[in-house]
């Protein structure tokens, strides 16, 4: 969602990466990580 993107850049500290986009440095190198259930499935696909 493009409204979630441009919000997030006002917010120190967050970075947004399109499921297609992430790579495992990414999941790793962050605490915390809200992601939508589809794109776990989209993770899954690629990772599993």
């Amino acid at each position: 969602n493009d409204n979630v993107e441009v919000s997030a850049r006002n917010i120190a500290g967050v970075r947004t990466v399109y499921s297609n986009a992430i790579n495992v440095y990414d999941i790793l190198k962050y605490d915390t990580i809200i992601i939508t259930k589809s794109a776990v499935a989209k993770l899954e696909e690629v990772y599993a």
